[in-house]
């Protein structure tokens, strides 16, 4: 068939709104496409269905065409010989790119006077194979494939070719449109339809024969999700073909949805006494190894040293266990960058880290390859205590024998501290005990300065001078003082290091020490600037830490002498490089430039933190399933029809470990929870498993799931859907052998009792769950269908799932950002009708829910055109919105808007065919009065 036959009807199907005018232009064309002299064979049937739905895969296949809006300007550039820019220019002003390449199509500058008709498989050939092509020059050879099409195609062709690898086609056909066209084009002689095309209504003779071939053709599909094979089915044998369509196994089908019910009695009502209650279940960056992080106890660290369960600073300020550490190799293709502050320390970040900066006065977090000169990064204030601390006004120490001796805590002390951490010494050579200092020769003040010092403050009354090459050092027999010294000042056997009892001092002590450390390791030049060098990298970074919570700001480079690396800290006189706020520090972008050729051997870390998900380096702050087995093959997907076998190792173990059968496909719920308490998280926290390629045994370690079976739709070969839920419960009761955070069936309770069942609904909230649902023990299973044999049970109003269809630019403290989201229902026929904005509910900062730049750059790759502000953005994203009351509005199309509506989370696990419809919206309407 030629691809223009379709084209047309794409543009009749375009230009009316009507669900039953589009079923009748469907129907038709299925009609003559079967009536081929050749007979049409099976595979031109599954492209035409595929691509009367703008696909080209199933939505269960993991190929995705994955073209961006640029590649296609630069396809239409190519076919046609416009200028890029021109054809950007014209997308703008048109707000649709494909009618831009039907116009540049139909006046080209570059006529191909004998070009070949262009075919369905031809099309269909080209946009299958995009997805194949990876590596270098991939992305030319993607400009081609579509080139080459739209140099054949006419110019209605080519409206719709560039639709179809932007998935946005625009024709309005859902699910249930084509269906109905399969029942009119295949069963009219069967059942008197009557369609009026004047009035676009029908009105058969006998509505109820009507049904039972819709109800036949849904069923069909429910349980093979392929209108192709529906239409063939249909085509060679009828509705008693149409019937024997069975289910595959390891082919998902679309899993049963259940209405919201106001309570327990209400539940009562709609499903019926005794009735089975179960719970409701919430299922389903890096850094390179030497870049320190700050670790309770151990000071800062190389990431690549950091341990589970180790406490590390978070962007908040606090300590904040570590839940998981990752290490992976770079990938073959990522980006690489590095990072140095005015302050800090250089270090080096994958693409796709977020990081902390305050941009235009606001507090944001970006991802690292987002980074620019003119942002701030953000650092936090510390603001934590340290309980192991010495008195605060006398150190009494102690040795083995009992001997004990005190110490004065005055400043004078502290700056014996500073003294001896840059050129101090312990040793217990032959058992002499010594500490001691070491001076120039010609430092005679500063060596009577410390001798004082250590006779008066320190009670030493005997001290000796040894002179060697041209130093001197004064030491002293004291081992309390020198077990002291090395157990809280040194790290292990070698190094130097401040405890963390320093973080309590006072300000004035931490200046003396300061004062001391530049005695031995510093000086101060002309400019009235001083600066301290050790090649102690960790003491240094861990310096400049206290510091800050003194409001003492010390800048840290890290120099080369003589072929060895060096520390060196500079107290700042001047703010010019940072901002000191109330609770943080921002400061200035000295270096940040990505690496071009990263080494293929470097190894990335990022670790897990509990709480404020975030961790601190160098004065920055980073930060339902359904299983199918068919022996011996076992696949799992999620209810978006995703496969997701490959990122859930753990879960098709349990399934060949525990669970009896050959082949079957169930129904259930992986449910994340924490590895170290036991307590179940919500679905986020397992959704960034779904969508991972890389570490899957890692994120399993950090995401453990537990699967929850509810439910069985086919066991060995036999149909379950038809069975009634009791029986379908007794057989997964049979081949099920639970193991308790691996594998168990849904809690449930049978009862007619409204009490009990209440108090098993309070019981599932107080264990973290959703809520309950209540099923009809006779119920039937129907795939993607909300028919009355269950409903749930939550403790909040009805919530939408809405999808996002528009954004305006933000002004102001949101520049940069998308905002003000336009939300959208759907109808029976697939079609999205505005209901309202969202702007509530979204976060500036992010580690507090989801946030405007997280939605911006979930969005970006989505937008169909832009006119001025205003974003017109493809539905995908799905949010769940909460509201005070929903209103009848004309401002809307869909005829309502939401009074107060709020973002309270992304739906994730949910696609555009899963929003709320319209018809649900109007019966919570009324349902509020």
């Amino acid at each position: 068939m030629e691809y223009s036959e379709l084209a047309k009807v794409y543009e009749q199907l375009e230009s009316t709104t009507k669900r039953l005018e589009k079923t009748w232009i469907i129907s038709g064309f299925l009609k003559k496409a079967v009536k081929s002299s050749s007979g049409t064979d099976k595979n031109e049937i599954y492209m035409l269905s595929m691509l009367l739905q703008g696909r080209v895969f199933p939505p269960w296949d993991e190929r995705r065409l994955g073209v961006a809006a640029r590649m296609i300007i630069k396809a239409v550039s190519v076919a046609t010989g416009a200028d890029a820019s021109g054809i950007e220019s014209e997308w703008k002003d048109i707000g649709d790119i494909g009618k831009v390449a039907e116009k540049l199509v139909s006046s080209k500058r570059q006529t191909t006077l004998f070009s070949q008709a262009l075919s369905v498989e031809k099309v269909f050939s080209n946009l299958q194979k995009l997805p194949s092509l990876e590596g270098q020059g991939s992305v030319d050879q993607k400009i081609q494939l579509i080139a080459e099409l739209l140099t054949s195609a006419e110019p209605i062709e080519a409206r719709y070719i560039v639709r179809t690898v932007l998935e946005d086609l625009r024709v309005g056909v859902a699910d249930g449109t084509l269906r109905d066209a399969i029942v009119w084009a295949f069963f009219s002689d069967s059942i008197s339809i009557n369609y009026d095309e004047e009035k676009k209504t029908i009105n058969p003779d006998d509505r109820e024969e009507y049904n039972k071939y819709v109800d036949a053709v849904q069923s069909a599909y429910d349980v093979c999700n392929d209108f192709s094979r529906v239409i063939e089915s249909a085509r060679s044998g009828g509705l008693e073909a149409i019937r024997k369509i069975g289910l595959d196994v390891g082919k998902p089908i679309k899993v049963m949805l259940y209405q919201k019910a106001t309570g327990i009695e209400n539940a009562f009502e709609r499903v019926g006494k005794p009735a089975a209650f179960e719970y409701k279940y919430d299922g389903f960056r890096c850094i390179t190894g030497h870049t320190p992080i700050y670790v309770y106890k151990k000071g800062l660290i190389s990431v690549k040293d950091v341990k589970k369960e180790d406490l590390v600073l978070s962007h908040k300020g606090y300590f904040r266990r570590v839940e998981a550490v990752n290490k992976r190799r770079i990938d073959k293709k990522e980006r690489l960058f590095k990072i140095q502050s005015f302050l800090g320390n250089q270090f080096r970040i994958s693409e796709g880290h977020k990081i902390l900066v305050e941009r235009h006065g606001k507090v944001r977090w970006v991802n690292s390859e987002s980074l620019t000169r003119t942002d701030h990064v953000v650092f936090p204030i510390p603001r934590f205590r340290i309980k192991d601390q010495p008195a605060e006004k006398e150190l009494v120490l102690k040795n083995a024998s009992n001997y004990s001796k005190s110490i004065k805590i005055s400043n004078d002390f502290f700056r014996f501290l500073g003294y001896w951490i840059g050129d101090g010494f312990t040793n217990d050579y032959h058992n002499t005990e010594r500490v001691g200092l070491v001076f120039n020769k010609n430092d005679k003040n500063k060596i009577n300065k410390y001798s004082n010092i250590i006779q008066r403050d320190i009670k030493i009354d005997r001290i000796t001078q040894s002179r060697q090459r041209g130093m001197i050092s004064l030491y002293w027999r004291d081992k309390p003082l020198r077990i002291w010294l090395s157990t809280n000042f040194r790290r292990e056997w070698k190094g130097k290091m401040i405890p963390d009892w320093f973080y309590n001092i006072s300000k004035s002590q931490f200046l003396a020490f300061l004062e001391g450390w530049t005695e031995s390791d510093g000086h101060t030049d002309s400019a009235g600037r001083t600066s301290i060098t050790t090649k102690e990298r960790d003491l240094a970074m861990f310096a400049q830490l206290i510091g800050l919570k003194q409001g003492i700001i010390i800048a840290l480079k890290k120099i080369r002498i003589y072929g060895k690396t060096y520390y060196k800290l500079i107290i700042l006189k001047s703010e010019k490089h940072y901002k000191l706020r109330s609770d943080y520090l921002a400061v200035k972008i000295l270096k940040y430039e990505e690496i071009k050729y990263p080494d293929p051997r470097t190894m990335l870390y990022n670790i897990q933190v509990k709480g404020d998900k975030s961790y601190c380096t160098t004065l920055l702050s980073l930060h339902n399933c359904q299983i199918h087995k068919n022996n011996p093959e076992i696949k799992i997907y999620t209810r978006r029809l995703e496969d997701v076998t490959k990122q859930f190792p753990e879960v098709k173990k349990y399934v060949e470990e525990n669970i009896k059968g050959e082949g079957f496909i169930l129904d259930s719920e992986a449910v994340g929870y924490d590895p170290k308490t036991g307590e179940y998280l919500p679905f986020q926290s397992i959704s960034q498993r779904i969508k991972r390629k890389h570490n899957i045994d890692e994120m399993a370690g950090k995401y453990p799931v537990e699967l929850n079976i509810f439910d069985v739709v086919s066991y060995e070969g036999k149909n379950m859907m038809k069975e009634p839920f009791r029986k379908r419960r007794e057989l997964i009761e049979s081949i099920v052998t639970e193991e308790p955070k691996k594998i168990v069936l849904a809690k449930q309770i049978i009862t007619d009792d409204p009490e009990e069942a209440e108090r098993f609904y309070k019981e599932s909230l107080n264990a973290g769950e959703e809520g309950v649902m209540a099923k009809n023990l006779d119920g039937a299973y129907k795939p993607g269908s909300r028919v009355g044999f269950g409903v749930k049970i939550k403790p909040v109003m009805e919530t939408l799932d809405l999808t996002i269809v528009g954004a305006e630019w933000g002004t102001g403290k949101r520049s940069g950002w998308l905002s003000s989201f336009v939300l959208a229902c759907r109808d029976d026929s697939g079609e999205f009708f505005e209901i309202g904005k969202v702007g509530t509910g979204i976060k500036e900062l992010e580690g507090t829910g989801v946030t405007f730049d997280y939605l911006t750059e979930l969005l970006k790759p989505l937008v169909i055109d832009e006119k001025g502000r205003q974003v017109r953005i493809k539905p995908s994203v799905v949010v769940e919105i909460n509201y005070e009351e929903i209103q009848k509005s004309p401002t809307y199309s869909s005829g309502f808007a939401l009074r107060f509506p709020r973002l309270i989370k992304l739906r994730e696990d949910r696609g555009p065919e899963d929003v709320s419809s319209i018809s649900f919206i109007e019966e919570l309407y009324y349902g509020q009065k």
